[in-house]
């Protein structure tokens, strides 16, 4: 394999140290195209690269595989970090990896590890008695996507479940593996589910936000094998159920329109198995209010083979520690800012409405969580000298330390079909104060294990964080109390114990 760097564009410093990683700063916006590696290939039908890469918020990085075909067509294929990227191998005449940076800052690139695959699939996938089917799931550089998904495998493993994630993705000319905390993953197209569910030995399909192309995967597997499906929500919506976003946005709203026709499909869909047409697929909603309210109602189907338990929240890694009255002048959020679904924007307006209250600048708000809202939403806020604004993912671990900090978790809310981030929350003691919409009043109860508003009632929403600091007694009382309650009705050993019961009498079911 022969190294050398190519540098195109005008940078600050570029520098390859003795053990191989690139130190790469650029003053540009100009992209810079950075090529590295070309690797000899003869009758290869894989190459595994794997590498690690970290760069500045201010610097965008794509970290690309070209392939050069005999007709001198390039063939490229996007590579990510800190996974093993299997790319299929083209009948190509040279391969190499490059960067495209835009932007500026400083990124810093690990050495590649190769690896060259001769049969016709890249590797033999892990063996797991449950595949566990999603869109998204967890990992380093997106700590947030699908956590509780996360929450649960976690558990099962430690109860004798051997779980397995594929991740569908749409690409068909790479795979891609991890492992995030001990779960094995594949990020892998439609056309591989059957060999992974084959060869990892599978006797159960788990699966999380399922669409029209997850279904006719599974649909295809022969022999069949049972699946258990859950409803979380977006997948069992009408389009207009989330208008919020259409508001103040045009765009958006033609692009909704414009995907009605989708949206009715995967209805269509769900009708048909609520209704039972495929006897090996049964469903757990997460929350009875969504599924009466929202599942059912929107595909016109009532669920013939279901049961409703709620989305586990690990009490054990967030424990309840009995408040101090000097914790209700900390207010933590910690939210997605992808959509105005979780409400940020009524957060921001709660808090600037107490601004003249006598006691406003001895309590500290402290804002975390990352998306494309994230700066405009906080924009006006983050001036106040008792803000705190932090843009970045945030471990378990960091969630349960600001937690230990915090008295209070302000999480207003338009649409949910459970809040599992308030869900934590309570169970570390902090009281929620959100909106009472959609099935968040299945778990909170108002006045007695949290706060609940009206919808889109920021004045209300304010109220409640003004008598959670003015009355001391009031905070312990519903800290305790939320604690209680929620891990009640959330703790994962109940919850898990429920979940594992059902798909395994599913599964037996079934065969």
């Amino acid at each position: 394999m022969r190294r050398h760097v190519h540098v195109q564009g005008r940078t600050l410093l570029y520098r390859l140290s003795l053990d191989g990683e690139l130190e790469f700063k650029k003053v540009e916006v100009t992209t810079v195209d950075h090529g590295f590696e070309d690797i000899p290939q003869s009758g290869l039908s894989w190459i595994a690269l794997e590498f690690e890469a970290t760069c500045d918020e201010t610097l965008s990085a794509r970290f690309l595989l070209e392939q050069t075909l005999a007709d001198d067509t390039v063939h490229t294929t996007a590579l990510e970090p800190a996974k093993t990227n299997w790319v299929k191998i083209q009948d190509a005449t040279h391969v190499r990896v490059h960067y495209r940076l835009s932007g500026e800052g400083t990124m810093r690139v690990t050495p590649l590890r190769l690896q060259g695959v001769t049969d016709t699939k890249p590797f033999a996938p892990p063996e797991a008695n449950t595949l566990v089917i999603s869109t998204a799931y967890p990992h380093e550089s997106h700590l947030y996507r699908h956590g509780f998904i996360h929450t649960r495998l976690l558990e099962y493993a430690r109860r004798g479940v051997r779980p397995l994630v594929h991740i569908v993705r749409s690409e068909t000319d790479v795979i891609r593996t991890y492992e995030h905390e001990g779960i094995d993953v594949i990020e892998a197209a439609p056309l591989y589910g059957e060999w992974i569910a084959r060869k990892s030995g599978a006797t159960s399909l788990l699966i999380h936000f399922l669409n029209e192309t997850i279904y006719e995967m599974i649909r295809q597997f022969e022999p069949r094998i049972p699946a258990v499906v859950w409803v979380h929500g977006v997948e069992t919506e009408a389009w207009y159920r989330r208008w919020f976003q259409y508001l103040d946005n045009a765009k958006d709203l033609r692009e909704a329109i414009r995907l009605k026709e989708r949206k009715e499909r995967q209805l269509d869909l769900m009708a048909r198995l609520y209704r039972g047409d495929d006897e090996n697929v049964s469903f757990i909603h997460v929350s009875e209010w969504f599924k009466s309210h929202v599942a059912e109602v929107d595909a016109k189907q009532v669920t013939t083979r279901s049961a409703t338990i709620p989305n586990p929240i690990d009490d054990r890694h967030f424990q309840y520690t009995p408040k101090t009255p000097e914790h209700r002048f900390h207010v933590l959020s910690i939210r997605p800012y992808h959509t105005t679904k979780y409400g940020n924007d009524l957060a921001v307006a709660a808090v600037l409405a107490l601004r003249n209250e006598p006691w406003f600048n001895d309590v500290t708000f402290s804002f975390y969580g990352d998306g494309p809202l994230f700066d405009e939403t906080l924009a006006e806020i983050r001036k106040l000298p008792n803000i705190i604004v932090e843009r970045r993912f945030l471990s378990s671990e960091k969630i349960y330390e600001l937690h230990q900090a915090n008295g209070i978790f302000l999480c207003p809310t338009r649409l949910d079909s459970q809040g599992v981030s308030m869900c934590e929350a309570m169970s570390s003691g902090l009281v929620p104060v959100t909106n009472d919409v959609a099935a968040i009043s299945e778990f909170v109860e108002d006045g007695k294990s949290g706060q609940l508003a009206p919808a889109e009632d920021v004045a209300a929403l304010a109220a409640h964080l003004k008598s959670l600091i003015e009355d001391e007694d009031l905070f312990l009382q519903v800290s305790a109390a939320a604690s209680r309650h929620i891990q009640a009705k959330c703790g994962i050993d109940r919850v898990v114990a429920e979940e594992i019961a059902w798909f395994s009498k599913m599964s037996s079911t079934c065969n």
